[in-house]
């Protein structure tokens, strides 16, 4: 059975049950010293009608002690409710963080969106904090005050009690029926919400795409649309709440007038003091704080549970499996691939789709080998197969440096590849720490080299903070060739093995690639490497080239060999001119 997510919640932060134990005793002293102080009211009432003011005056050091306790409990307990909710929402907050890291990048390309999933984030865990700091904790007192004030109230007098409490419990059973779509509706809300920063990330990430092809109402209709029905479940859940509120002040409205009527009549006969009735009433006033809070108490809790769920649907997703390997087999083949199959959403499904059927290659220590063929054939697949970032192979087998891909430890696998991929990312820092990710422990001369070799130093040094200049968002100060060298440059400072090229000069122009062209040679230079080649005529002096069609390996041989051949790649060279498509 699924746990709920707010027991779930507790139960994964057990480390701050002694601090939750501690303001739990905290709010049940609230409770506790408020009907106390009720009391000692209605005590007050009596011994002024009965003994005048001296003996009212008995009771005035007892009640200012206990308001004085009261105020000392009500700042301890902001301190404690502070420490206890920051520390941890802080926890859950790295556990998700810690999580999007683990995830491999199947899980992230089909089952997380950016801006639902940074929504989750930042808003649902800020709002759960928040609720937990604030309306948790308030819910928590006005509950302790009630059950208190409830038994007091009982105490005080059945007959009273009678005739206020007898009218509550269906307006209790009523909200909470009225309530229940709430959470589906703040579900929704929630769901649409991310959606809606979706588009508006679209809107900014894919600025020239949207101008270019006039999509500017195209993108205002999806937002709208959204928006739009954001707003129609918004208004279903406000018809909910007013309905809620009716019957929250009907179950106040009618108890306390019940109540003070026979309270007249009980004290006219001589069967309760008016002492009682003004302590009752008082007391009543705390329960009743619990009937005005309820519905609020119920929204939160069903927003609250939505959140929850959408928390956890992160951290119940698979992580990257590891294995135990770290050793490499001496003269083992860098890359064997024998047979592989793979295939996304799965093999055997109605969506399943099957890019590589067969596939077989071997790449030996020093070798330089090209993978080419048209765009889907699955270069790609494969180089994400190779680091691990896609797993789940459904047939055959990949080795790399001698050991089952399934078996090596991710983290020493990756050491041993340099990725350079068609669009690099940079991170909104410096030059410096952009090729520092490197190898974050070269030094100062080693980043300068590296960058030297990688064609960038000459452009980093132009600079008027040179290699302090921040390069921003995602590197958009920067052209596609520097940034396609500064990703160069990190190869060169990583120093791996087996270095792996996913079409490094396909997007850019003949001037911007000479100069990557050059960095990329220096690069392979006594390196073995697999490249994923869009310009053919690149590919001259590679020890063998690989031609991949419908999933398997339909021709290989050197660039002469298949060139002079009748064959897929001679076909590739007429038709693109040496470009592959």
């Amino acid at each position: 059975m699924k746990k709920q997510p707010l027991l779930r919640l507790l139960f994964d932060c057990k480390k701050q049950w002694g601090w939750l134990s501690l303001f739990i005793l905290l709010y049940f002293l609230a409770g506790l010293f408020k009907s106390e102080i009720a009391m000692l009211t209605g005590k007050v009432t009596d011994a002024a009608l009965s003994g005048g003011a001296g003996a009212a005056m008995a009771f005035v050091l007892p009640l200012g002690a206990l308001l004085l306790l009261e105020w000392v409990r009500g700042m301890l307990t902001y301190v404690v409710v502070a420490q206890t909710t920051e520390r941890m929402f802080w926890g859950l907050k790295m556990r998700v963080f810690d999580k999007l890291k683990k995830l491999t990048a199947e899980t992230i390309e089909t089952r997380l969106r950016a801006g639902d999933t940074v929504s989750r984030i930042n808003n649902d865990l800020n709002f759960l904090c928040e609720g937990i700091a604030g309306q948790y904790t308030w819910f928590l007192r006005v509950i302790f005050t009630a059950v208190i004030a409830f038994i007091c109230c009982l105490r005080l007098s059945w007959e009273l009690s009678l005739a206020y409490f007898i009218l509550m419990p269906p307006a209790f059973f009523w909200m909470q029926h009225i309530s229940r779509p709430l959470k589906a509706q703040q579900a929704e809300i929630l769901k649409k919400a991310g959606q809606g920063l979706n588009v508006a990330g679209e809107i900014i990430g894919a600025d020239e795409v949207v101008k270019s092809f006039s999509l500017e109402e195209e993108m205002s209709r999806r937002f709208a649309e959204i928006t739009d029905h954001v707003a129609e479940v918004k208004v279903e859940s406000t018809r909910v709440n007013v309905k809620m509120l009716a019957v929250k002040y009907i179950g106040i409205i009618l108890p306390m007038v019940s109540m003070l009527a026979f309270g007249i009549l009980l004290v006219s006969r001589g069967i309760v003091s008016p002492g009682t009735v003004i302590a009752f009433a008082a007391l009543c006033g705390q329960v009743r704080a619990l009937l005005e809070i309820f519905d609020r108490m119920i929204r939160t809790i069903r927003r609250s549970t939505a959140m929850g769920e959408r928390i956890y649907e992160v951290l119940d997703l698979p992580e990257e499996e590891s294995g135990p390997l770290t050793a490499a087999k001496a003269e083992a083949p860098v890359l064997l691939c024998e047979g592989l199959q793979f295939g996304y959403a799965g093999a055997g499904t109605a969506d399943a789709r099957r890019v590589l059927n067969g596939c077989s290659l071997t790449i030996k220590q020093g070798e330089k080998a090209a993978l080419v063929g048209k765009s889907g054939c699955g270069k790609s697949t494969l180089i994400k197969l190779i680091c691990k970032f896609y797993t789940g192979i459904e047939g055959g087998s990949l080795q790399l440096f001698g050991n089952d891909i399934s078996g090596w430890d991710n983290a020493t696998l990756r050491e041993k590849i340099a990725l350079v991929s068609q669009e690099p990312f940079l991170f909104e820092d410096t030059l410096y720490q952009n090729v520092l990710i490197g190898r974050p422990q070269a030094s100062e001369q080693e980043v300068v080299a590296a960058m030297k070799a990688a064609n960038i130093w000459e452009f980093a040094e132009s600079l008027p903070q040179k290699l302090q200049t921040r390069v921003g968002d995602g590197g958009i100060g920067l052209s596609g060739g520097q940034r396609q060298r500064i990703a160069i440059a990190r190869a060169f400072l990583k120093d791996a093995p087996l270095v792996l090229l996913d079409e490094p000069t396909s997007a850019l122009d003949r001037e911007s690639e000479q100069a990557v062209q050059q960095a990329l040679d220096r690069l392979l230079e006594n390196r073995t490497a697999l490249i994923i080649a869009h310009r053919l005529y690149t590919l001259k002096g590679m020890d063998a080239i690989y031609v991949l069609e419908n999933g398997h390996i339909a021709e290989q041989g050197s660039y002469e060999q298949l060139a002079a051949r009748e064959g897929i790649f001679s076909g590739m060279l007429r038709e693109g001119a040496g470009i592959c498509q």
